[in-house]
């Protein structure tokens, strides 16, 4: 009896209940070869200026109804060899809005140093004066800054990312990269897939027509368009010869994460059987 307890209380037992638990995930959500399925989803300032509004109404949202109240939208993206100045010139922004627009996010944005693909919008009111001006870096971050008691009031706008949990799967015909489903978003899962079991199995010259794999994957979504892919949580390849190879991703100490099979080993990439990834 004391030898159980003793067991219960050991990390091999929560690794074993960790691994029955997603092993039961993984295989209940099973769809048919080269299919997807979704198991679930988890959802300063500055001094007063003549070019700055005060606090007012909120402004209308739609561009037919800011215009017809008026007001003056302008939007604009960072191209290739752009500075802030250059891309502002192209939208006919009025050089003291610009100076305004520099001066509230100064303390947040380097201008400096921006890159192609980031974005801007300003709105100004019938009377020239900025009551809404943002700034988007990427899908994660951006920052807008509006009308307060001491001039434009700059806050980092909040970023609502719903995580999908989804399952991939298919069967080899001539390689991996061309087993995964037609709809992939990017070839990062296909190479993760490889990395995990890169030393168990080459990819490139170790595959056989009617291997079968399959792994449970994040997908990261923004106001449901796709941005990216997390990390895999499971992943399964089985040969055709029957020999089945299982991958969990797993911390045990809350802190680094790695990749453990069935009965807890950690698989580690010291000793690859490739050392070019598949696909590269």
């Amino acid at each position: 009896m004391q030898a159980l307890n003793n067991f219960l209380k050991s990390f091999h037992f929560l690794t074993v209940t960790f691994f029955l638990s997603l092993t039961l995930l993984f295989f209940n959500y099973l769809p048919e070869p080269g299919g997807r399925a979704n198991p679930g989803s988890a959802k300063a300032s500055i001094p007063p200026s003549p070019g700055a509004a005060t606090p007012s109404a909120q402004i209308p949202e739609d561009s037919g109804e800011l215009a017809d109240a008026g007001y003056v939208e302008f939007q604009g993206a960072i191209r290739p060899g752009d500075t802030l100045a250059s891309s502002f010139a192209s939208q006919d922004i009025p050089p003291a809005i610009r100076d305004l627009f520099l001066q509230a996010f100064k303390d947040y944005l380097d201008f400096n140093s921006i890159h192609p693909g980031e974005s801007y919008a300003i709105v100004l009111d019938p009377d020239g004066r900025i009551v809404k001006a943002q700034y988007q870096v990427n899908q994660f971050t951006s920052y807008t800054a509006i009308p307060g008691d001491s001039g434009l009031q700059v806050s980092i706008d909040p970023v609502r990312i719903e995580v999908r949990t989804v399952l991939l799967k298919g069967r080899i015909t001539s390689s991996l990269f061309a087993a995964f489903p037609d709809d992939l978003q990017s070839p990062k899962p296909v190479y993760a897939f490889a990395d995990i079991f890169a030393a168990k199995l080459d990819f490139n010259t170790e595959t056989r027509e009617g291997d079968l794999f399959s792994l449970i994957i994040e997908e990261y979504y923004r106001s449901n368009d796709f941005i990216g892919y997390g990390p895999i949580l499971a992943a399964r390849y089985e040969k055709s010869d029957g020999e089945i190879l299982q991958a969990y991703r797993f911390s045990p100490d809350d802190n680094e994460f790695n990749y453990y099979d069935e009965e807890g080993h950690e698989l580690g990439a010291s000793f690859i059987r490739s050392p070019v990834a598949v696909g590269r």
